[in-house]
């Protein structure tokens, strides 16, 4: 009887092992043709998640003097949120993400890794559409609508998600940064 339940027992740990390796294996799969199907369509992976996922992808061009980027945004599950073009190393066109870079101590039992900080969307150079910025645990703090670079409309939230303000502008002011909370 004892060897039956040795056997057993070393056959669920062969067997665990073996399906976790599979796993495992399937995954980095993924995530290499994810890199290689990137990589053929001139995107190089510039940082990836502490997990080795791609985190932001990024291919540069010359056009007519000028230096352009397009970076591509990628969420810890590997999800594309979105593309923005800089053009001579600024915000240009499209969907740009700041992420939460910091962990808590780990006795606290949350992690701000892989929570978005801000997101903005541009055009021609200017903010245009919806900012968003948030808290470390992920609750909108602020939100800003621009309209060319014109701060038309905006809410901020206490980090229980409360909005405790909100505004009109009824003259456009233009904006040129790209963190318009400091100004």
């Amino acid at each position: 009887m004892r060897q039956t339940a040795w056997f057993f027992t070393l056959f669920k740990t062969l067997l665990f092992f073996l399906l976790g390796a599979l796993f495992f294996t399937g995954i980095a799969c993924d995530k290499a043709q994810e890199s290689a199907k990137s990589t053929a369509q001139g995107f190089k992976v510039y940082e990836r998640w502490r997990e080795g996922g791609d985190k932001l992808r990024s291919r540069k061009w010359k056009e007519n003097g000028e230096n352009y980027r397009e970076n591509c945004h990628i969420d810890p599950k590997g999800k594309e949120l979105g593309c923005g073009t800089m053009k001579n190393g600024k915000n240009w066109e499209g969907f740009f993400i700041v992420w939460h870079s910091y962990n808590k101590p780990s006795d606290s039992g949350r992690s701000y890794y892989g929570k978005p900080a801000e997101i903005l969307h541009y055009h021609q150079g200017r903010l245009h559409g919806s900012y968003r910025k948030y808290y470390p645990n992920g609750q909108l703090m602020q939100e800003i609508e621009y309209q060319n670079g014109n701060k038309v409309h905006w809410k901020s939230f206490t980090p229980a998600g409360i909005p405790y303000h909100e505004g009109k502008q009824d003259r456009p002011t233009e904006t040129t940064s790209s963190h318009p909370e400091w100004e």
